[in-house]
């Protein structure tokens, strides 16, 4: 576990797992976010192809699958979630 990621944010990674399998993607939000508009252009964001899609990092998927490199980061506060990627791909295990 990383000094710089709360225990929060892992609890991300088992988010296939509590969530209804009929459910494609999901947006991720942090508690202490206000939102005051629709959500509407953010979960219309195309992931097919990719694992999530968030503020800053790199891509972490290739056709190898998940790779993380050392200096990848991005903002966990706002993430749109392919739970059909995370499933087909197994990125929990991968991650964890």
């Amino acid at each position: 576990m990383s000094a710089h990621i709360y225990t929060a944010t892992y609890f991300r990674l088992l988010v296939t797992e509590i969530l209804p399998k009929t459910l494609d993607k999901v947006i991720s939000l942090d508690s202490d976010l206000i939102v005051n508009g629709s959500l509407n252009e953010l979960f219309n964001i195309d992931v097919i192809n990719y694992a999530l899609a968030a503020y800053g990092g790199k891509v972490i998927t290739t056709k190898q699958g998940l790779r993380l490199e050392v200096n990848y980061s991005c903002n966990a506060g706002v993430m749109l979630i392919n739970l059909d990627y995370w499933l087909k791909n197994n990125v929990r295990l991968k991650a964890i």
